[in-house]
């Protein structure tokens, strides 16, 4: 029969081993969103695509002399498919045709500004050169 071994550690070890030993801290990771793909779409569709994916639309500029239908969304800003925080600031350039006016489909009532999306700040709306 074998004998029973027994070891006796000071209790400061034991203390020290317990709390300073492998911390099982676990980081919760940042929720993203993937920034949905609106250039070709009407404004306000592309508008309500950003919000329903959880970002705001801070500024929308209006740029002409595009080849391009009055209304359509040129350019966004993140680019589409990239993962950012939910909330993000976002940026649409819309067509407003290849004139220099207010293109047909563009909702003149918007050029204020101001209006909101859910939880987002007022977006501002500009005349703006066409994104480089």
């Amino acid at each position: 029969m074998r004998g029973l071994v027994l070891l006796a550690l000071p209790l400061s070890l034991v203390v020290l081993a317990s709390v300073g030993c492998g911390t099982d801290e676990r980081r919760e990771t940042p929720v993203r969103v993937r920034v949905p793909e609106v250039v070709g779409w009407g404004e306000v569709d592309a508008i309500n695509r950003v919000v329903k994916a959880k970002l705001c639309v801070s500024d929308i500029s209006y740029v002409a002399g595009q080849p391009v239908s009055p209304s359509l969304v040129i350019e966004q800003r993140p680019k589409a498919g990239a993962l950012v925080r939910p909330g993000l600031r976002t940026k649409l350039f819309v067509s407003v045709g290849n004139g220099t006016g207010i293109g047909a489909g563009i909702n003149v009532m918007y050029l204020g500004g101001g209006e909101t999306h859910g939880e987002c700040p007022p977006t501002r709306h500009q005349f703006a050169a066409p994104p480089p």
